[in-house]
């Protein structure tokens, strides 16, 4: 016992509870929708479409890898120029520190200076002071 075809309306409405909407507009997609409800199953080549339907999956499988690969490519080049960058930065962190420390040195050393010549100073006016 078959199936009764199933008619153009079921088609729509399955599609649509899926969340699938048909081509509006499109004239060779409606063409092919009521070709395949009208014809007998013995006319419509099954294996040919069978045959479609794997060459896109397998298209869709092959671009999907290669994006996959394409993927991991710029991951690793990502992570390579963060590293890249996290050196060039630590370096640049280092002089600046460096930099730092020896002007800090250096205004130290006057400190030290005008200190040491304000003591001697001190000294001056205190032993000219007891005289």
């Amino acid at each position: 016992m078959s199936n009764p075809p199933e008619s153009y309306s079921d088609i729509e409405e399955y599609l649509t509870n899926k969340g699938l909407t048909l081509p509006q507009g499109d004239p060779q997609f409606t063409q092919l929708i009521q070709d395949l409800i009208t014809s007998s199953s013995t006319s419509f080549n099954w294996d040919k479409l069978e045959e479609c339907f794997v060459f896109a999956i397998t298209e869709y499988a092959q671009s999907i890898e290669q994006l996959e690969l394409t993927h991991g490519e710029l991951i690793q080049k990502h992570r390579a120029w963060t590293e890249v960058y996290c050196t060039v930065d630590r370096d640049r962190s280092v002089a600046r520190i460096r930099a730092s420390e020896e002007y800090i040195r250096d205004k130290q050393g006057k400190l030290d200076a005008v200190k040491d010549q304000l003591k001697n100073a001190i000294c001056l006016i205190k032993n000219q002071s007891n005289f």
